[in-house]
């Protein structure tokens, strides 16, 4: 599904505003431990952003982290990323020209999957990319939702701060996002449970923060 631009993004009222924040904070809390954002981007091209979205996000309540401004000494060890990517509630990719010939971010991408961590790409390109430009990315979020934005570059070529409009849009996705899963955790539990209640079996929570639960039938043979 291929989210909207900034510019599709309607006015949100108050209401819907906090009960889309509430969905979003209670999807992360329901992940257990960790339940922060972990921000993946290109240095090249991506740090100036990421410095800003981390911001953002921490006044806004969120656990949100990059790499280079946690790790012990300011190293970046890859084993050690892969490891907090495996505990997030979310990964942010940074989608910029430069991030898909990035391996750590390849790296990144293969242990949310392998952990089952939501992604959610950023696909930030400059107005002029038409065509397969436009259309390439990190491998692998083809097929993910993607918040696009029209992105500026600085002399260096880094994407530039998003304005205060394109911040808020690229908040909505990723709250709806979230909210999304909350949903989707919670009808999915409701329907298997609902399945093995039909077929006899007990159904007894084990965590239902984290949607555990344990079932058992008894076999009729031994009954």
């Amino acid at each position: 599904m291929i989210g909207r631009t900034t510019s599709d993004n309607p006015p949100i009222e108050g209401a819907e505003r906090v009960a889309r924040r509430v969905g979003a904070l209670l999807w992360l809390w329901l992940r257990g431990a960790g339940r922060r954002i972990f921000i993946s981007h290109r240095q090249a091209d991506g740090k100036p952003l990421a410095m800003q979205l981390t911001d953002y996000l921490r006044r806004l309540g969120y656990d949100a982290w990059r790499d280079e401004e946690q790790l012990e000494g300011g190293h970046v060890v890859q084993d050690e990323i892969v490891k907090h990517v495996d505990t997030a509630s979310l990964l942010l990719l940074l989608d910029t020209p430069k991030a898909k010939e990035s391996d750590w971010i390849a790296q990144e991408v293969d242990a949310a999957i392998a952990g089952f961590v939501p992604i959610l790409p950023v696909r930030l390109r400059p107005a002029e990319a038409a065509g397969a430009e436009a259309a390439a990315g990190v491998y692998a979020t083809s097929e993910l939702r993607t918040h696009r934005v029209t992105a500026r570059f600085d002399a260096a070529g880094a994407v530039a701060p998003l304005t205060g409009d394109e911040l808020a849009a690229l908040l909505a996705t990723l709250e709806d996002t979230l909210t999304s899963l909350l949903r989707d955790q919670r009808r999915l539990a409701a329907q298997v449970e609902g399945t093995f209640r039909d077929k006899g079996f007990t159904w007894r929570p084990v965590d239902e923060r984290r949607a555990l639960y344990d079932c058992s039938k008894q076999d009729e043979h031994f009954a």
